[in-house]
């Protein structure tokens, strides 16, 4: 894993899920762009199993129901990870 900022990448902590949840929550961006994958934020946090980025994001307005490249949903993300 490299570095950013003098801190390791990988799992965010919770300071750091919680601002960049309210910055993204504060852009018209929030939930609804893709990464890789056609992975939405929601579904990266998911994944991490950080539900307090989740609940942020889903009252941000983030699509529950949406899937990835593989048609793969939040949920089933939340499931597997």
């Amino acid at each position: 894993m490299g570095t950013l900022t003098g801190m390791r990448t990988g799992r965010l902590g919770l300071a750091t899920a919680v601002a960049l949840a309210a910055c993204l929550a504060a852009t018209a961006a929030t939930a609804q762009n893709r990464g890789r994958y056609g992975r939405t934020a929601l579904m990266e946090a998911a994944m991490e199993g950080d539900a307090e980025f989740v609940g942020r994001l889903v009252e941000a307005g983030a699509g529950l129901d949406e899937g990835d490249d593989r048609g793969l949903t939040a949920l089933m993300y939340a499931a597997r990870y």
